[in-house]
C-alpha cells in the first residue's frame, strides 16, 4: 500500500500555511455550497448550512476519488457508477454536520460500493496512527498492549528489548489501570475508554514522561514514571531451535524497510552460523506495504520466475524475479500462518507456496488479496481515504488469489491448547523429518 498525495491537496495546504488569503478562498467555496443547499436542498434536522457545506465537499471529493481509482467501478460500468453516486448523495444529505467525528464516510463507502469491503475513511487521528504504524519510529514506551479479560485495564502482552519498563521490573501480564501526563495532575482511568485513545495517551514526544498505574494480579505495584523513547515498530523476534539448526523469525507487520533493515540481516546471520532451515512466523500479521513481501520472496526465487500479477481495472502488471537476487535459494523454509494473517502476509505465503519454496503450516489465512492506495483529502486537511485499486494473483491465468479465499496451509494445524504451540511444534517436527531423510 502506498500513500498518494494529490497536487491539489498539497497546493491547498501550502496556501493555508503561507498566504492568509487562501483560507478565504476555501471559505467562499464552502459558502457557495451552503447557498446551493439553502436554495434547493432539504437538510436533516439540526444540520447547519455550513455544516452541510463541509459534508458536501468531503463526500463529493471522496466520490470523485473512488470513481477515478476503484477496481470495482470501471469506467465502462455505467450503471454501477450511477448507483454508487446516487447512494453517496443519500448519505451526504442524511447525516450530521461533521463526518470526521463519526464512521459515516466508511459506512457510506461500504454500502454504496458493496463489492469492495476494504474501502475506509481515516479521521485525522486515525490517519496519524496509520502513518505511525507504517513508519520506522515514534515516541513511546516499547510495549504491546490490549484489553485484559474484563476490559478494566490494559494488559501488557509484550515488552520490546530496551524498553524502559524492563529496568522498572514491569512484567508481561501486568495491567495498566490509569495514565497521567507529566504536565497534568489528574490521571485518566482506562476503563470505559477507547483503546486507540489510550494508545495515543501513552505515545508522545521522545524525552517526555508518562505516569502509569500498574497492577499485578489483585495488587497495585505502583505508579511508574516512564520516559518515552524512540520505538521502532518493525520489531522482529529471532530464535534458534533443534540444537541451533533451525532459525525462527517472527514479525507483526510489513512496514517500510523491514526487509532491508531487519529481516535480511537476520537471515544472513543465520546462514553465516550454518543455519539452512528457517521458520517465518506471520501468524496475526495484518500486512503492510506490498513491496516488503516481494523483496523477501525474491531471495528464494529462481531467476525470471513470475512471482505476482497485480491487476487494476484496465491492465495487469507482472512482477518477475530478477537475475542474481536469489541469495537464500538453498534455505529450506516453513511459514506459520493463521486466520489473522492478511494482505501482505498472504502475498508472501502465497508466492512461496506457489513456487514450492516453503511449506505452510497452520490455518487458512484471512482472505484479503487486494492492493490499496491512500489519498489525503483537501476538503478535510489531515483526513484520508483508503481505496482498493487492484487485486493480486499468483498465476498468469489470474485464477489464484487470496481475495475472499485466503491461502490454505500444506498442513492444517490448529492451536487448541493455550499451554502449547502445536503449529510451531509441527514446523520443528517437519524439519526433523527432513534431517532424518537426508535433506
Amino acid at each position: 500500500m502506498r500513500k498518494r498525495i494529490g497536487v491539489f491537496a498539497w497546493i491547498f495546504a501550502a496556501c493555508i500555511l503561507i498566504f492568509g488569503g487562501c483560507a478565504s478562498t476555501h471559505q467562499s467555496t464552502t459558502e457557495g455550497v451552503a447557498q446551493q443547499a439553502s436554495a434547493g436542498s432539504s437538510l436533516s434536522p439540526g444540520v447547519s448550512l455550513l455544516g452541510f457545506a463541509k459534508r458536501s465537499l468531503m463526500f463529493e471529493e471522496v466520490e470523485k476519488l473512488v470513481l477515478r481509482d476503484s477496481y470495482y467501478l470501471p469506467k465502462d460500468a455505467g450503471q454501477k457508477r450511477r448507483v454508487f453516486s446516487t447512494c453517496m448523495d443519500r448519505y451526504k444529505n442524511a447525516g450530521t454536520d461533521d463526518p470526521t467525528r463519526t464512521n459515516e464516510l466508511t459506512e457510506a463507502l461500504n454500502a454504496c460500493n458493496a463489492e469492495d469491503k476494504w474501502d475506509a475513511y481515516f479521521s485525522p487521528d486515525a490517519w496519524q496512527d496509520f502513518q505511525i504504524g507504517m513508519g520506522t519510529s515514534f515516541g513511546g514506551i516499547g510495549v504491546e498492549i490490549g484489553w485484559d479479560g474484563n476490559k478494566t485495564g490494559l494488559l501488557i502482552s509484550n515488552i520490546l528489548p530496551g524498553s524502559p519498563l524492563e529496568q522498572l521490573q514491569v512484567h508481561v501480564g501486568d495491567v495498566i489501570r490509569s495514565i497521567r501526563q507529566e504536565n497534568e495532575t489528574d490521571p485518566v482511568c482506562v476503563e470505559g475508554r477507547e483503546l486507540k485513545d489510550l494508545i495515543r495517551l501513552i505515545r508522545g514526544p521522545i524525552g517526555t514522561k508518562v505516569f502509569l498505574e500498574i497492577w499485578r494480579g489483585q495488587e497495585c505495584i505502583g505508579t511508574f514514571s516512564v520516559e518515552r523513547q524512540e520505538v521502532d515498530p518493525r520489531h522482529i523476534v529471532t530464535k534458534t531451535f533443534n540444537n541451533g539448526t533451525v532459525g525462527y523469525i517472527q514479525f507483526s507487520g510489513f512496514e517500510q524497510d523491514l526487509f532491508r533493515e531487519k529481516i535480511r540481516p537476520a537471515i544472513e546471520s543465520f546462514i553465516a552460523s550454518g543455519v539452512r532451515k528457517i521458520i517465518f512466523d506471520v501468524r496475526g500479521n495484518p500486512g503492510g506495504l506490498i513491496e516488503e513481501p516481494l523483496y523477501l520472496s525474491v531471495g528464494f526465487m529462481e531467476p525470471r520466475a513470475m512471482m505476482l500479477s497485480v491487476c487494476r481495472r484496465d491492465s495487469c502488471k507482472n512482477y518477475i524475479a530478477p537475475e542474481g537476487r536469489a541469495l537464500f535459494r538453498d534455505v529450506a523454509v516453513v511459514i506459520l500462518i493463521d486466520k489473522k494473517s492478511a494482505s501482505a502476509s498472504e502475498l508472501f505465503a502465497g508466492i512461496m507456496k506457489t513456487h514450492r519454496k516453503a511449506f505452510l503450516i497452520g490455518e487458512t489465512t484471512y482472505g484479503k488479496g487486494c492492493v490499496q492506495v491512500v489519498e489525503t483529502l483537501y476538503s478535510s486537511p489531515g483526513s484520508a481515504v483508503k481505496i482498493t485499486t487492484a487485486l493480486f494473483y499468483f498465476d498468469l491465468a489470474h485464477t489464484i488469489t487470496p481475495e475472499g479465499n485466503g491461502v490454505a496451509p500444506d498442513l492444517m494445524v490448529i492451536n487448541n491448547d493455550p499451554g502449547r504451540d502445536a503449529q510451531l511444534e509441527a514446523a520443528l517436527e517437519y524439519f526433523r523429518l527432513m534431517e532424518r531423510n537426508g535433506h
